[in-house]
């Protein structure tokens, strides 16, 4: 795919750097100088206590169709993010972008040789509740029972 294309699809616009504040300017630069950060990755492991998540998920989302703690977290994520354009600023081609419509990628075990099959779903910020659990459903359910574009792409093809 041209970045034409991928710029398309995720809704980039190129981000107006006199728009940032002075740490987001020096950040953005900063996290990707090699010479400075020589893991542009950011690892970590984050101790929440997701109770009360737990108890609003439990007292207003469950009950929709084909909904699942885990999509209501991963829901709520993406919620999040909208609320936060930095955690969207992509640097493509040397250029930083605000992606407007970030996809869901994810791998999901499975009990096939491969192990794994990946999930992949565009337009997440568009999704209300309901039918971010139709697709996201979906899309678990395809990767347990692989169709034909498991079997082709695990036999090369």
């Amino acid at each position: 795919m041209d970045e034409s294309k991928v710029l398309e699809i995720f809704e980039a616009t190129e981000l107006d750097m006199s728009k940032c504040s002075d740490y987001e300017k020096w950040a953005l630069n900063y996290f990707h100088k090699k010479e400075f950060v020589s893991n542009p990755f950011l690892d970590f492991t984050l101790q929440l206590d997701i109770t009360g998540l737990r108890s609003k998920y439990d007292n207003q989302y469950c009950k929709t169709k084909e909904a699942s703690f885990t999509a209501y977290l991963v829901w709520s994520l993406f919620q999040a993010i909208k609320e936060f354009p930095c955690l969207s600023y992509r640097k493509i081609d040397g250029r930083w972008y605000h992606l407007k419509n970030l996809p869901l990628f994810f791998p999901v075990a499975v009990d096939t040789k491969e192990r794994f099959h990946e999930i992949y779903i565009e337009n997440v910020f568009k999704y209300d509740w309901e039918d971010f659990c139709k697709e996201y459903s979906k899309q678990i359910e395809e990767a347990k029972n692989p169709s034909e574009k498991y079997t082709q792409k695990s036999e090369g093809v």
